[in-house]
């Protein structure tokens, strides 16, 4: 479908850098500590919109570690593309079509992602409404990623650390609105609306459905098989007891955190728990702060060990009489107050207090 008959609609919503001015003003204030999101442009404020949010990081044992950044430093510049926007609409003139502009922006946001392993499935889709037209972002980002498991104790009793495969995960479903009838008689941030249907980041391992770890299970941790580690397994961990070296293998090892984001007016008494309730608001609510972020996050980590000592061969023998095994549980990843569990069988016990949380390391 052609653009043309909304050519000059388009582009009167972008703000191209070189074109900004604010009368009264030497400087666009984009995004204040108030959460006020200026109008600069169709999809800049977009970016700017979701600069205002406040993302958790979480904790597991010595390192913080951001999901966001693992998907991306910076994900919300991705959707930056009124440059884009501009340049395709002055360069097709009457030959600009929806179908076109949407493959524009899609190889546009798809370029922002670094290649190499994952996945990356980005849509763009534009067509006319019947007070206006419309633009979807819909981005679906998945990756492996290695995350460093540092686990010391506060009191120096016992300390252990290796690396595990991870999936990072992105999801995002966006809607632009604008409506030619108020862009035209001037009511530019009345006239464009936004509404994020879907905004989440994600972190596995394992095998998951909508958070639950199917294999690795490390709920029965107080039972062993002997012919699981025995020959020596494929891979064993170094772990310091009492100042005693062990060898210990991975009986199970599972992580999992989420964080969704909902925008809603800040006057919202309800919390949005589904895609179907989200909210659209208006370019002209966000200048004026008439907005906030609803966010959730679940987590959880578990983790259990069988160890012998480090002189020892793995043989069955030394695995009745001489092994031991460890386990660690929290319950929330992105919370100082996540209760964490810990055990050691069968000869030590672990005192109160203790915990791995010294976040002395953020991964980069």
């Amino acid at each position: 479908m052609k653009l043309s008959s909304i050519q000059k609609l388009l582009v009167s919503v972008l703000i191209i850098p070189w074109l900004i001015f604010i009368s009264g003003s030497s400087q666009l204030s984009e995004v204040s500590q108030r959460h006020v999101v200026k109008y600069a442009g169709l999809t800049k404020t977009l970016v700017n919109l979701l600069k205002t949010r406040t993302p958790k990081i979480f904790v597991i044992g010595s390192y913080e570690i951001s999901m966001e950044d693992l998907i991306n430093a910076d994900i919300a510049t991705v959707f930056d593309c009124d440059s884009v926007i501009s340049n395709y609409m002055s360069e097709a003139g009457e030959g600009a079509s929806y179908e076109i502009l949407s493959e524009v922006l899609k190889n546009r946001i798809s370029d922002r992602f670094a290649s190499g392993d994952g996945s990356l499935f980005v849509n763009v889709s534009s067509d006319t409404t019947s007070e206006g037209f419309f633009i979807n972002f819909s981005i679906f980002r998945d990756k492996p990623v290695s995350i460093p498991i540092v686990l010391d104790a506060s009191d120096t009793s016992f300390s252990t650390s290796f690396d595990t495969t991870c999936t990072v995960k992105f999801e995002s479903d966006i809607d632009l609105f604008i409506n030619a009838g108020m862009v035209n008689s001037g009511f530019k941030k009345e006239g464009v609306n936004i509404r994020i249907n879907k905004l989440s980041f994600e972190l596995t391992s394992g095998s998951e459905s909508e958070g639950q770890t199917d294999d690795n299970d490390c709920q029965d941790y107080k039972t062993d098989d002997s012919s699981v580690y025995v020959p020596k397994p494929h891979k064993t961990i170094p772990f310091y007891l009492a100042g005693k070296k062990y060898s210990a293998a991975a009986r199970c090892f599972s992580v999992f955190a989420i964080s969704y984001w909902y925008l809603t007016p800040s006057d919202a008494t309800d919390f949005v728990i589904d895609e179907g309730q989200c909210y659209t608001l208006s370019y002209k609510q966000l200048e004026k702060g008439e907005f906030k972020w609803d966010n959730e996050y679940l987590s959880s980590l578990s983790t259990s060990l069988t160890m012998i000592p480090a002189e020892e061969q793995w043989d069955s023998l030394a695995f009745a009489e001489k092994s031991k095994r460890f386990s660690y549980t929290v319950d929330n990843l992105f919370d100082d107050d996540g209760l964490e569990q810990i055990s050691l069988c069968c000869d030590y016990s672990v005192k109160d207090g203790v915990t791995v949380r010294n976040k002395k390391f953020v991964l980069k």
